[in-house]
């Protein structure tokens, strides 16, 4: 390639990055108009925050049932942090009459896409049974897998760890600790 056209190759990238760096949104940064506009069109980032929002109190006036709407939408187009927490949101009964099963469904749903604290909760759940029978085996594998999959370890973490282990024979746990590592090298975490 001649240097005039390798010239003009690298101006094109330059004016690429700075067209996508211009085009970054800061979600928490745009007014609720603003954030309401790309919410409803269908942008997940912008559905997940104004949840949040609403949730929260913070920029809107609290209101669950809004919030859990929001949350479903980015939900459904795959949001995993929208998937926990519409599942938090059943299980406290949030917005929506409280309702483990459910809850627990879409906590597994968030858990399998990789969210380290749908994991936590969701070995919590099959520890304490709620929203499915209990299952201290499973509740152990899920620990695992936070544990492996988390930037932190809390202190509720690393509890259920422990007591879900300590139930469990040593033949039991080291079963449950391959195929946990199994899991983690299947999904590439």
């Amino acid at each position: 390639m001649t240097s005039r056209v390798m010239l003009l190759l690298g101006l094109c990238l330059v004016c690429a990055v700075l067209l996508i760096s211009c085009r970054a949104v800061k979600y928490e940064e745009l007014s609720n108009a603003e954030l309401t506009r790309l919410a409803s069109s269908n942008d997940p980032l912008a559905q997940y925050q104004l949840g949040v929002r609403y949730h929260e109190g913070e920029g809107a006036d609290q209101n669950y049932v809004e919030a859990l709407k929001w949350f479903n939408l980015a939900a459904d187009q795959g949001s995993v942090l929208a998937q926990g927490m519409t599942a938090w949101m059943y299980l406290e009964g949030e917005g929506v009459t409280k309702n483990e099963k459910e809850g627990f469904k879409r906590c597994k749903l968030a858990a399998e896409k990789g969210y380290s604290l749908a994991q936590q909760l969701l070995g919590n759940l099959y520890y304490k049974g709620h929203g499915t029978a209990q299952n201290v085996e499973q509740a152990y594998f899920w620990s695992v897998i936070a544990h492996t999959t988390s930037d932190s370890i809390s202190a509720e973490l690393q509890e259920l760890k422990e007591n879900s282990a300590g139930e469990l024979s040593f033949d039991s746990r080291a079963k449950v600790e391959r195929n946990a590592f199994d899991y983690l090298k299947m999904k590439g975490w």
